[in-house]
């Protein structure tokens, strides 16, 4: 413990007092991107040396330090927390909090435009993690408040969207849609989060948006649950099917080999829209040739008047994506998750399980 504590003062030796090196570079997201002196370039040299002394590899030693700094963070020391944050940047740059760490300090020092780029960075490196999305999703709405650009908003709205469709359990987030959502007084949507949070925790929802929904002759009775097929198991990973026969067929056969119990209804109208919109995700080369996560949307139609029944809609999906996963980790069916693109026509990404 006393090697790592002289390691952390060592660091702090950037001495304001040499004239040409430039000054309190520690404060700022990644030393400000300046150029170091000599003086600062060596004290770097023998922080890192110091580490690989201590720990056993540098992701490790950027583990311990980005812990440090949340812990300075939640104490409301944020200038502390960047000094560990910027430590830990120059052991490991590819670990995707440290820049979730540098958006949140730039949000809370009411930079909204600068935390929004740490947050690109954060979800450049890891797009799964529901927090850096909500993280990036306040920094949009905290901008809405300062421009009035409804524009602004919606891309908050959107983000909070993406978190949930990694932590669909996340009531604080349905509570801050509906505040979102308090702004667009054509919509529903408003009742809509109201409900979907009391559903999971019903002291999240501030008693003046209550009220607002009653201004606005909405109505929060009961929702009744949409069907997201929850209870249906499949896998992506087969090539396409010749017929809705042969699909049904492999379906009830999948779902009772791993649930034998299983009383799946696969002829259920599960949705009574004859058009829906699919989102899904998926792994492939970006324009510079690197690993990238990409996400894709498609349209499923139906002739039957009645709607899209469990059998036909997950056919149909299946045949559009099942080439996209072949080499996929996330091939698994976990059910829908209902997402709102402003039109018509429903709209559910796929959630995916490994």
């Amino acid at each position: 413990m006393k090697s790592i504590l002289f390691l952390f003062v060592s660091l702090f030796i950037y001495s304001c007092a040499h004239t040409d090196c430039p000054e309190c570079i520690h404060s700022l997201p990644k030393y400000g991107n300046v150029n170091k002196c000599a003086e600062q370039l060596r004290i770097d040299a023998q922080y890192l040396q110091e580490c690989d002394q201590i720990y056993p590899s540098r992701a490790v030693a950027a583990v311990h330090h980005i812990n440090l700094a949340w812990d300075l963070y939640d104490a409301n020391q944020t200038d502390e927390a960047m000094k560990r944050f910027n430590q830990a940047w120059l052991l490991d740059k590819s670990n995707a909090d440290i820049y979730w760490g540098y958006g949140n300090i730039m949000g809370q020092g009411g930079h909204f435009e600068e935390s929004l780029a740490f947050f690109d960075e954060a979800i450049q490196l890891n797009s799964q993690n529901a927090k850096v999305w909500e993280s990036k999703a306040v920094s949009y709405c905290q901008l809405f408040f300062k421009t009035k650009e409804v524009e602004i908003l919606e891309k908050g709205i959107s983000c909070y969207q993406k978190s949930l469709t990694i932590n669909p359990k996340n009531a604080t987030i349905y509570a801050q849609l509906a505040g979102a959502y308090s702004y667009f007084m054509q919509k529903d949507s408003l009742a809509k989060y109201i409900q979907l949070t009391d559903d999971i925790d019903s002291t999240l929802i501030r008693p003046e948006l209550r009220k607002q929904v009653i201004k606005n002759n909405l109505t929060t009775m009961k929702i009744e649950p949409e069907d997201v097929l929850t209870d249906v198991l499949w896998s992506f990973r087969t090539d396409k099917f010749d017929s809705l026969e042969l699909f049904s067929k492999a379906l009830l056969e999948y779902n009772t080999r791993i649930k034998p119990n299983s009383s799946i209804d696969i002829d259920r109208i599960f949705n009574r829209s004859k058009e829906i919109t699919v989102g899904y995700m998926f792994w492939g080369e970006n324009e510079d040739g690197e690993e990238d996560q990409f996400e894709e949307s498609f349209i499923v139609k139906t002739t039957n008047n009645k709607g899209f029944s469990l059998k036909e809609f997950l056919y149909k999906v299946h045949n559009e994506i099942c080439e996209q996963m072949e080499d996929e980790d996330n091939v698994f069916f976990e059910g829908l998750m209902p997402y709102d693109d402003g039109t018509e026509r429903p709209f559910y990404l796929i959630n995916q399980g490994g």
